[in-house]
């Protein structure tokens, strides 16, 4: 019996499981990472690699080896609301960083930081606090920025595996966000500062130091974002 165009629709997610997504170009062009699933009505991602002198395809994380219950992912609240104003149907990998080589790659799974070394096929957990989304490695790989509930931390990617509290914010109405949530949700005015622009040369120091990888996230960069989705940012002296 032919499976009916709704049934076909709702099993493959509006016909997108399977299919490559969230492309990412390395800056020398030789790479190319990306997320599929296994198969059409497979809803978990894995993250991918394309050589594009070869095109070779290479597995770079499969949460199912990666975790050891593959069922109900346990996302922290944050990322679930993440997910939902992004309209995300996926599981698994929905979202990761890279370095400007996509020599190493971060990503979460059920909130917790897992960085993949490209070279060496190794993908590692880092000890990062519970709850965590967002992560972003440094240029040389060797830490790794996520957001935890309020607070920005960086998790060090060596055998000794420092964690630490980079700025904090107080209550729940202040929090690390997003301007594409502000330009798809929000329908009204949206007045932003941006502290830590005026830092002296070499030092970072608030928002404006905050998760900068691969020359993405500097102050002028986020001041771009949130003029794109509308918000009126208030500028230092």
């Amino acid at each position: 019996m032919t499976e009916s165009f709704p049934r076909q629709h709702a099993r493959t997610r509006g016909f997108t499981l399977g299919a490559p997504r969230s492309f990412t170009v390395s800056d020398d062009g030789r790479r190319v990472a990306f997320l599929r699933s296994a198969s059409g009505d497979d809803p978990v991602n894995r993250l991918w690699l394309l050589d594009t002198a070869t095109g070779e395809e290479l597995v770079v994380a499969d949460p199912v080896e990666l975790l050891a219950d593959s069922g109900e992912e346990n996302l922290p609240p944050a990322e679930r609301a993440r997910r939902e104003r992004a309209r995300e149907s996926g599981g698994g990998i929905v979202a990761y960083a890279g370095d400007p080589a996509l020599a190493n790659i971060a990503f979460t799974l059920d909130g917790q930081v897992f960085l993949a070394d490209v070279a060496d096929g190794i993908v590692d957990s880092l000890p990062a606090v519970p709850g965590a989304f967002d992560p972003r490695p440094s240029p040389d790989g060797q830490r790794v920025a996520y957001v935890s509930g309020t607070g920005l931390r960086v998790v060090d990617a060596a055998s000794d595996g420092l964690d630490q509290l980079v700025v904090d914010e107080p209550g729940d109405t202040v929090s690390w966000g997003s301007a594409e949530f502000i330009a798809a949700e929000v329908s009204k005015p949206v007045v932003a500062y941006i502290a830590g622009v005026t830092a002296p040369p070499g030092r970072r120091m608030g928002h404006a130091g905050g998760i900068i990888s691969g020359g993405m996230g500097t102050a002028e960069a986020k001041y771009e974002a949130l003029d794109a989705a509308g918000v009126r940012t208030v500028r230092s002296a």
